[in-house]
């Protein structure tokens, strides 16, 4: 896959080779990127409760339902500034992001060739599973994502506690 000469395209490519890179040998190791990230999730949970007030202007949800609805205010802004299409639903405990032009593509394409179904750990994913650990009220039971093309589809399964 050539790099192509835009900087942007330029620091995707070669984010997604690092991280992508790493990613897969610890999971060669043993130690699955899910892990990785649930363990990730929780150090960077610390720093996401003055990061939600910063961001919305007021205090963190403090139920799934307010996590949700905050959820879709936050992703309406970072999909237009990041100019992607991004549609964010909850039934049944599962929180489910679908993220068109997403701009881990690169990662994904890395990932799918190295047999998972989009990026090895989804950096988007990580930030939503940080944020419902930061909140205190829910616990990750299970996160899956899919890549279709430009597509990407996360499945983050949550327990209320």
């Amino acid at each position: 896959m050539p790099i192509k000469s835009d900087r942007y395209d330029a620091l995707a490519y070669s984010t997604s080779l690092i991280f992508g890179t790493i990613l897969s040998a610890a999971d060669k190791m043993g130690i699955k990127p899910m892990l990785l990230g649930r363990q990730a999730s929780k150090i960077i949970a610390s720093i996401f409760g003055e990061l939600s007030r910063q961001i919305q202007d007021k205090e963190p949800a403090s139920n799934l339902e307010e996590l949700i609805k905050d959820t879709e205010n936050i992703t309406k802004s970072f999909s237009s500034i990041l100019n992607v299409g991004i549609e964010a639903s909850f039934s049944d405990n599962c929180y489910t992001e679908k993220i068109i032009d997403c701009p881990y593509l690169e990662m994904a394409k890395f990932g799918k060739s190295w047999g998972y179904k989009a990026c090895p750990l989804c950096g988007i994913m990580l930030i939503m599973m940080g944020s419902i650990s930061a909140l205190g009220f829910a616990e990750i039971l299970d996160a899956k994502i899919e890549n279709n093309k430009n597509t990407c589809v996360l499945k983050i399964l949550i327990e209320q506690k």
